[in-house]
């Protein structure tokens, strides 16, 4: 029973952003505007804590180093790239992410 309290704790932990403020996390609102464009290519470059807040939900298939169309930013901070605009945890923080300087073949 309480390996099941943790599970669903911590995949609600993982898909409410604002919650993230209890674990060191700021609440979307607080924190810095994405710099990147709806449209442009980015690369998936993960810290070590925002690679361990999506292993439990669907962002998990994200591919560390990988380039990503952004599709739409939420709340000017939370990108949510092609292929994960359903995802019901939302877009991950823009820092998660750098922008793709190498042109496309």
């Amino acid at each position: 029973m309480r390996s099941q309290f943790r599970f669903a704790v911590k995949v609600i932990w993982s898909r409410v952003p604002e919650l993230w403020s209890l674990g060191g996390f700021t609440r979307l609102e607080n924190m810095e505007p994405c710099p990147f464009k709806v449209g442009e290519m980015v690369r998936y470059t993960p810290s070590s804590r925002g690679r361990g807040h999506v292993v439990m939900t669907d962002l998990a298939a994200l591919k560390p180093g990988a380039k990503y169309r952004i599709v739409r930013i939420d709340k000017e901070v939370a990108v949510v790239v092609e292929g994960f605009e359903d995802s019901p945890g939302g877009g991950l923080y823009w820092t998660e992410f750098t922008k793709d300087e190498q042109p496309s073949a």
